[in-house]
């Protein structure tokens, strides 16, 4: 997994040293790959919230 979030940073490293536009969606999805699913989609009930 680490090699994957390594290679992630890495293309937006390059993507904006060459200048090129697509740095900030590169960004975003690197940024995702790294916050883990919080659980909390339609359906799901935070702790201490009973529905």
């Amino acid at each position: 997994m680490q090699t994957l979030l390594d290679y992630a940073d890495e293309q937006v490293t390059r993507i904006r040293a060459a200048g090129c536009k697509g740095w900030l969606p590169a960004f975003r999805d690197a940024a995702l790959l790294k916050c883990p699913p919080t659980g909390t989609g339609p359906g799901a009930t935070r702790p201490g919230h009973s529905t």
